[in-house]
C-alpha cells in the first residue's frame, strides 16, 4: 500500500550523471580527435620543412661538376656537422667522400631526388643516427646521399605530444570536475524534489517542492507547486464537506435514535421488530460517521518529532483479550505468535486502533472453524505485526482498492462494517510511515504492519 523511499537512486540511473558521462565522452573523443589532428599536421610540417632543406642541399650540389663534388662535399661537412651528412658512393656501393660509411638500403630504392626516414652509419659515431635522407643520382651511377639529423624534430614532436596530452588531461580534469559539481547540484535538486514527492505520496499534501531555480526543472516544479494548491485546496473542500455532513448528521440521528428507544417500551409486541431494525441502521449509520470522523481527525494529525516507546506484544495480548470472545462466538480460532521484536516509537491508541481494525476484520471474514493468526516477526526492514486469516480471501484485482473510504470487495456482501477500518489503519500507518501491505496468503488474507528501522527505539537497534 504505501510504498518507502527506502534505497537511494542507483548513481547510474541518475539523467544528470549519465548526461554528464555522455558530454564527458563527447568532449574525449572530438579532442581526441583534434589533438591528433594538431600532432600529425605539426610532424608533417616539420618534415616538410626538413625535405625542403635537403633538396635546396641536392640542388646546391647538383651545380657541382662531378671532378669537384668529393671535394665539395668534405667542405660542406667541416661547415655543418653534425646537422646535415653527406655520402658519395660509386654504383657498387663502395663510398668515395662524405661521413656516412655504408649507402643506405632505402638510398638504392628511391627514385632521383626522393626522400626517407633512415638510421644510418657515421664516421664519427658509434651508434646510428636516425636521419631523413635524400638519394640524389649523379654521372657513372654515382649516388649522392644527403642526410639530416632528426633528433631536434622527433624532440619537438615529443613535446608537441606532452603538450597535447598534458593540455588535454588539464582540460578533461577541469571538465570533470566542473561537470560533477553541475551533476551534483542537479542531483540534490532531484533528491530533494523526491523527497517532497514521497511525502506527498505518503499524504503530506501541504508538501511542496520549492526549487527557486530559475531553468525549465524550476518552472516545472512551480507548475506542479501549484498544481498541488489546486488539489490539496479541492481535497480540503471536499473533506470539509464530507466532515460537515458527518457533524451536521450525527445529531438529528442521535435525537432520532432517542426518541425510538423512548417509543419502543410503548408499542405493542408486534410492531417492535420494526423498531429495532430501524434502532440498527440508525446505529450502523453513526458507527459510519464515527469512523469518518475519526479518521479525518488520524490524517489531519501532526507527526511529533518524537513518539514514545510501545511493545507490539502488550498491544497484540490485549487486542486478543478484547477480540477473543468475538471470535469465539463466530467460532474462529484467534492464535498468537510473538516473537522478540524491538519496541517501536509510535502513538500506542492509534496503533492499537489500527491493529484492533486489522484483526476483528480479519475474524469477520473468516469461516467458522477457521483460524486468525496474528505475529510479531522482525522483517527486512524492521519490526512487523502481521495478520493472516483463513477466510476467501481479496481478488488480485481489488487488492489496490482496499484501504479506500468506503470501498468493500464483494466477499464483504452481507458483512456488517462501515468500509472504513482498513481505511484507519492505512491513516495510521502513513501517519508513523511505517508500510501496510494487504497480499494473498492462499488460503487468506494477509495483512502486514511493517515499521521501518528509524521507528526502532534508539538503545533497541
Amino acid at each position: 500500500m504505501d510504498n518507502f523511499n527506502g534505497a537511494a537512486m542507483p548513481v547510474l540511473r541518475m539523467s544528470a550523471v549519465r548526461g554528464l558521462l555522455v558530454y564527458l565522452l563527447v568532449f574525449i573523443v572530438a579532442t581526441s580527435l583534434f589533438s591528433t589532428f594538431v600532432y600529425w599536421h605539426s610532424a608533417n610540417a616539420l618534415f616538410i620543412q626538413t625535405d625542403s632543406t635537403l633538396v635546396w642541399e641536392a640542388r646546391y650540389f647538383a651545380s657541382i661538376p662531378a671532378d669537384a663534388l668529393p671535394k665539395e662535399i668534405n667542405s660542406q661537412l667541416a661547415r655543418e656537422r653534425p646537422i646535415n651528412f653527406f655520402g658519395l658512393f660509386d654504383a657498387d656501393g663502395s663510398r668515395v667522400a662524405g661521413d656516412i660509411v655504408a649507402l643506405p638500403d632505402a638510398a638504392r630504392r628511391l627514385e632521383s631526388p626522393g626522400t626517407a626516414n633512415f638510421s644510418i652509419g657515421l664516421r664519427e659515431r658509434s651508434a646510428p643516427v636516425r636521419t631523413r635522407i635524400l638519394a640524389q643520382r649523379r654521372e657513372h651511377g654515382r649516388i649522392l646521399v644527403i642526410a639530416r639529423d632528426l633528433s631536434d624534430v622527433t624532440a619537438l614532436r615529443s613535446s608537441i605530444l606532452r603538450g597535447l596530452l598534458v593540455g588535454n588531461g588539464v582540460v578533461f580534469g577541469v571538465t570533470f570536475v566542473a561537470g560533477l559539481l553541475l551533476a551534483a547540484r542537479q542531483t540534490r535538486r532531484i533528491s530533494h524534489v523526491m523527497e517532497a514527492v514521497d511525502r506527498i505520496a505518503r499524504g503530506e499534501l501541504h508538501r511542496r517542492l520549492a526549487d527557486n531555480g530559475r531553468d525549465e526543472f524550476g518552472r516545472l516544479a512551480n507548475l506542479v507547486d501549484t498544481m498541488l494548491d489546486d488539489v490539496e485546496r479541492l481535497m480540503q473542500e471536499v473533506k470539509g464537506a464530507c466532515d460537515s455532513i458527518a457533524h451536521d448528521l450525527r445529531t438529528p440521528l442521535s435525537r432520532a435514535r432517542l426518541h425510538l428507544v423512548q417509543y419502543l417500551s410503548d408499542m405493542k409486541h408486534a410492531a417492535v421488530e420494526p423498531v429495532n431494525r430501524a434502532l440498527a441502521e440508525i446505529d450502523v449509520t453513526l458507527m459510519r460517521f464515527a469512523a469518518l470522523l475519526r479518521l479525518s481527525e488520524i490524517e489531519a494529525g501532526a507527526l511529533p518529532e518524537r513518539f514514545p516507546a510501545v511493545s507490539l506484544a502488550l498491544l497484540v495480548e490485549k487486542i486478543g483479550e478484547i477480540l477473543e470472545p468475538f471470535a469465539d462466538e463466530r467460532g474462529v480460532l484467534l492464535k498468537q505468535e510473538l516473537a522478540q521484536v524491538p519496541l517501536v516509537s509510535g502513538d500506542g491508541q492509534l496503533l492499537f486502533e489500527a491493529f484492533y481494525n486489522l484483526v476483528e476484520n480479519a475474524v469477520k471474514f473468516s469461516c467458522r472453524g477457521g483460524t486468525v493468526t496474528v505475529r510479531t516477526v522482525a522483517g527486512p526492514i524492521g519490526p512487523a505485526l502481521v495478520v493472516q486469516d483463513s477466510g476467501p480471501g481479496i481478488p488480485a484485482s481489488e487488492l489496490p482498492l482496499v484501504g479506500r473510504r468506503f470501498f468493500r470487495g464483494r466477499a464483504a456482501a452481507g458483512v456488517p462494517g462501515s468500509g472504513l477500518g482498513l481505511s484507519l489503519a492505512l491513516a495510521v500507518a502513513r501517519l508513523h510511515r511505517c508500510r501496510l501491505i494487504f497480499a494473498d496468503a492462499e488460503p487468506g488474507t494477509e495483512a502486514r504492519f511493517e515499521f521501518r528501522a528509524d521507528s526502532m527505539e534508539p538503545e533497541q537497534v
